[in-house]
């Protein structure tokens, strides 16, 4: 029974390593050709060989995993923008409609001013 509990605690953790590794498969792929650098490197050093190559590699490892890692939203931040402009655009359709309401019919305009009493006009002499 214990085995059996931690091999599902086991299974749960792998899936959900993978599940992280398959959301930023990029980020680990700039991880991965840095670690290749690094081995390119210690080859190098052994051999007493000068290269370029291990540099470069380095380089574009650690550029492409900040910029995956670094430029990337959490999908929280996401749902939470996405909520935001659903409820813009209800916020929008609620005061069209309102306006819509409010409008006055031009025929109504002319009988209030017909309602009204004329002001009576004095000559200044």
């Amino acid at each position: 029974m214990g085995r059996l509990l931690i091999g599902l605690v086991i299974l749960a953790l792998i899936i959900g390593v993978v599940g992280i590794i398959l959301q930023n498969f990029i980020g680990f792929i700039g991880i991965g050709i840095a670690i290749w650098a690094m081995y390119e490197w210690s080859i190098n050093r052994k051999l007493n060989a000068k290269s370029k190559k291990p540099a470069a590699l380095f380089l574009t490892g650690v550029f492409v995993a900040v910029l995956w890692f670094g430029l990337s939203s959490p999908p929280s931040q996401t749902e939470q923008v996405s909520q935001e402009v659903a409820s813009e655009t209800v916020t929008e359709n609620k005061a069209e409609s309102e306006t819509d309401q409010v409008e006055v019919e031009p025929a109504d305009i002319d009988s209030e001013k017909d309602n009204e009493d004329p002001k009576p006009v004095t000559k200044k002499e």
